[in-house]
Parts: C-alpha cells; structure tokens; sequence
C-alpha cells in the first residue's frame, strides 16, 4: 500500500450543536465505494488515531472516514467526561458520520458500516442498532460485559505490568467503586460534594487517578467538570451499558475481533455474550475470530498478530463486492 493508492478529502459534519471534523479516504478507483465509519477507542483522539486502518481499507477498495473525538482536534462540543461516558452522544457522532457519507455521490449508501476500537466496540455496535442504513459491523476488542466489570478485570491486569503491589490495586478498585457510589448519592440528593472532593484530593496524592477513574478537571471546579444533568439522566453509562442488550438487535453482518492475550477486556466472557447474543439475534452472519498471543490492540511485541489485517480487509471485501 502506497499513498498513491488513496486520496484525501476534508470534511465536516454535524450532530446536533456538535461539529465533528474528519478525513474521508477515498481509493483512487472510481466510485461509488463502500464506506467504513471508523469509531476511536476511549481517550482524547483525533483522525490520526485511527488512519492506518482507513488507508490499509482504502487500498482495497473501501473508503474510510476517520473524525476527531468531541472536544478534540479540530471538532467542537465537550470531551466525554471519563467518569460520564456519553455513549449515546459518541454513537450518534458516528451515526451523523455515517448519514454524511450517505449523501456523498461518491459513496454507494447501501454498503456503509461502523468499526470500532476498545469503546468503540460498545459504540459501533450502539450506532448499528440505531441505524437500519448499517450494513455491517467490525468490532475489534470490543468488551462483551459492562464497564465496571471491564475495568474490574482491566485495572488489576494493567497495574500488575506498570509494577504495583497488589496492596495498592486492592486499594484502588476500593476507591473506585467508593467513588461511583458516592456520584450516585450526588445525583440523586445534590449531597456529598465535600466527601467527593476530599476523596478526590486524597487519591490524587496517590498517583493513582487515572486507575481510579478521577474525571479530568483542566483547572475547573469539580462541581462544574462534572455534569450532574447528564449523571442524572443517563447514569454512569459505560459502567452501566449492556452489550448483550444491543448485539441482540443486530442482523447485519459482524465480525469481532480479540487479541487472546488482552489484558483489558475478558475475552472468553466477550465471546461468549457476542455469541448468545447474536443468535438469539437469528444473525445468520456473523464471525468472532481470536488471534493467540495477541494483546489488546491485536498485536504481538511490536507488529500486528500475524494474518490479522488481511482476515479482517478479506471478510469486509467478500461482504461488500459481492
């Protein structure tokens, strides 16, 4: 694959007051092509994050639209809060992204699909269960359980390789779950700000708050980084969301993808829900492929699991050129 191979074309889109800004990457061969909306993985990322894939898609005939998160890069609105994950909003980002690509003469609109990362595999399937103009989903190491049980097995495994003792992890999954319970009394009462704050404070000495889960505050109040309506209406989404609830709506093509040695989502659980689910669905296509060794991003050491991208590129091409 060569640059030569691709063309780039800026664009922007909108989801209610929300601007998001991205990169369609078209093939060089004529069109109308196929579509992949490319959906990130939880963190502050932008088009770049996700480009490879759109370029190694494109090369094959499928074209890509990579965007900049909400609130990063040069797309507006507010970053998610990590602790008031708003799924509905990132699935409906995607959903404008996809409504977009539909209007564009250059891209057939009966073959565009969502492929999501991490969250994004809680989100792509999300968007495609929204949309009846999906025509298939990826997801790759998409977690097949809630967010507090993601977590619940992702901190211990991830503070383990950064060298903590399991006193300190203990301590930490303690913390956090002290803390969403006390989010919850929040909302529902408007009391217990101090006790949040203190808490807050105190784990931030630690030099655990990423692990715990501490929002990010950019030098504002609490109070004002948080945003209690959203708590309030839609709870601490992620923790709560319900994968198996969505997949069983999905009758289009789906292809999961897991890394047998991901340290942040249980893959045999995430496999085993993907599976249920898909079959109460009466989805008669659909493929869940583990690659061994493999880590969370589907790589081993350095380089992508052997085989990975060429099953992934050959499954989308024998769904979209029939």
């Amino acid at each position: 694959m060569t640059l030569e191979d691709t063309r780039d074309i800026d664009v922007q889109f909108s989801n209610a007051d929300v601007t998001l800004s991205g990169t369609l990457v078209l093939p060089k061969t004529d069109g109308p092509h196929p579509a992949v909306v490319f959906i990130h993985g939880s963190g502050r990322n932008t088009r770049e994050h996700l480009r490879f894939f759109a370029d190694r898609f494109a090369s094959d005939g499928i074209a890509g639209l990579v965007y900049d998160k909400r609130g990063v890069g040069d797309s507006t609105g507010e970053f998610p809060n990590d602790l008031i994950s708003s799924f509905g909003d990132l699935a409906d980002d995607a959903i404008s992204g996809q409504l977009h690509l539909s209007e564009r003469p250059d891209i057939d609109s009966t073959r565009i699909g969502f492929w999501g990362f991490s969250q994004g595999g809680w989100l792509a399937p999300l968007a495609a269960s929204r949309s009846d103009k999906t025509e298939f989903v990826v997801c790759v190491g998409g977690p097949g359980v809630d967010g507090e049980t993601q977590m619940q097995f992702a901190i211990p495994n991830l503070m383990r390789a950064d060298g903590y003792a399991e006193k300190e992890i203990e301590q930490t999954l303690q913390d956090r779950a002290y803390l969403q319970n006390l989010m919850n009394e929040i909302a529902i009462t408007d009391e217990g700000w101090e006790e949040l704050e203190a808490q807050v404070d105190r784990i931030r000495k630690t030099g655990l708050p990423l692990y715990v889960g501490i929002p990010e505050t950019e030098g504002r109040d609490l109070r004002d980084a948080i945003n209690l309506d959203d708590w309030r209406s839609e709870g601490s989404e992620a923790n709560e969301h319900d994968p198996y609830a969505v997949l069983v709506k999905l009758t289009c093509p789906v292809l999961s993808i897991y890394g047998e040695c991901d340290a942040s989502v249980p893959v045999i659980k995430s496999v085993e829900v993907f599976e249920a689910a898909l079959e109460e669905a009466g989805n008669s296509d659909y493929t869940i492929k583990v690659f061994p060794k493999a880590n969370h991003g589907v790589r081993v050491g350095d380089d992508f699991a052997e085989g990975y991208l060429d099953f992934m590129t050959s499954w989308l091409v024998e769904r979209l050129f029939k």
